[in-house]
């Protein structure tokens, strides 16, 4: 089984504990957010560790073509873990400063996510398509940090009443 397929089946999991948890502060939407950040670190991690041999330059005939790879799985990976690492300080301290830091780490994998789809279009079209799949999720949370009400509330205002 594949690490994307071991993530895949921790999305259902991830949505019920969501509707479970939508009363508390970190529930619902947001809980799932978070959810998915973390099974995605954990799901890189655990595909690197499969495919380790990816990274090493020696399995690579083109250079240029493994240099390319480096550069869009790296950044990508680093702001990845900073995302993970942010969420756990997030969620220690409910500080509004890791809240936002938490958007701009999203907003760093997503540039970085269209460096490897400008990357990818020039040198391996192949890969295109799960690279521009990769950023459908993170975008998604970079706006709900931008447009809800619950982030608000739970890491700035520590107003959150599920009952209002």
């Amino acid at each position: 089984m594949t690490a994307a397929a071991v993530v895949t089946q921790l999305v259902p999991i991830g949505a019920i504990a969501a509707i479970v948890r939508r009363r508390n502060p970190i529930g619902g939407w947001l809980f799932f957010a978070l959810w998915q950040i973390f099974t995605g670190c954990a799901g890189t991690l655990l595909q690197i560790a499969i495919g380790w041999h990816s990274y090493v330059p020696s399995a690579w005939a083109n250079q240029t073509h493994y240099l390319v790879y480096v550069m869009t799985t790296a950044p990508r990976l680093f702001a990845l873990i900073a995302a993970t690492a942010v969420s756990i300080l997030l969620l220690r301290t409910f500080e509004w400063r890791w809240a936002v830091f938490l958007r701009g780490t999203l907003a760093a994998f997503l540039v970085c996510g269209a460096l490897t789809l400008l990357l990818d279009l020039l040198f391996s079209r192949d890969e295109l398509s799960l690279a521009a799949a990769s950023l459908i999720t993170p975008a998604i949370l970079f706006f709900y940090s931008l447009c809800s009400v619950r982030y608000r509330k739970v890491f700035q205002t520590h107003d959150w009443n599920p009952e209002a």
